[in-house]
């Protein structure tokens, strides 16, 4: 081996950066993803039978509570666990509960603009609710657009089907967990 061989096998391994290395948002996710999972259950351990005793007075009964808080709790867990070290499930999980987050604010955000429809003026609360809700929208929405860029499905796994099928996927798992949310509040 001569010496110009020698420098180009030295130099091959710092030439690109290794095809499956965690991208920056990805780690800041994953621990945003933890972080949120231990708070649900610190708040879960913590008021539990508060939440109960308060929500039920205004009629939410204890499986939609469960329903309501667990869901997240859950998909929290897994998403950071899942993004941190690559896995696909960790990536359906996080895009999951992106999504349900962009539909529970379009919601709220329908919610309020009826109700604004209905009264004669605007308050502030009212107005700061309709900005936040939108401001959240707007937010959920490019990071669920980010989870669908390149080198975010290579890391995590997420291949072989086009970019709008597994939107459409998830769209449809969505539904679903709504249509299980809708039965619960009928049921009890």
């Amino acid at each position: 081996m001569d010496e110009t061989e020698s420098v180009a096998l030295a130099a091959e391994p710092t030439a690109a950066p290794p095809a499956h290395s965690r991208p920056v948002g990805v780690t800041i996710l994953a621990l945003l993803f933890l972080i949120t999972g231990l708070g649900m259950v610190a708040l879960l351990v913590t008021s539990w039978s508060t939440l109960l005793t308060g929500l039920g007075q205004i009629g939410v009964s204890a499986p939609m509570l469960l329903y309501s808080l667990i869901l997240p709790t859950i998909l929290g867990f897994v998403a950071g666990v899942g993004l941190w070290i690559g896995r696909a499930w960790g990536w359906w999980a996080a895009t999951v509960a992106v999504l349900l987050n962009i539909v529970r604010n379009v919601q709220g955000l329908l919610v309020l603009l009826g109700l604004v429809q209905t009264l004669d003026g605007v308050s502030e609360a009212a107005t700061m609710a309709l900005v936040r809700d939108a401001a959240s929208v707007i937010g959920q929405s490019l990071l669920l657009a980010y989870f669908f860029k390149g080198n975010v499905l290579a890391f995590c796994q997420v291949g072989g089907a086009s970019r709008w099928r597994l939107l459409l996927l998830l769209a449809g798992i969505v539904a679903v967990v709504f249509a299980v949310g809708t039965l619960l509040q009928m049921m009890f």
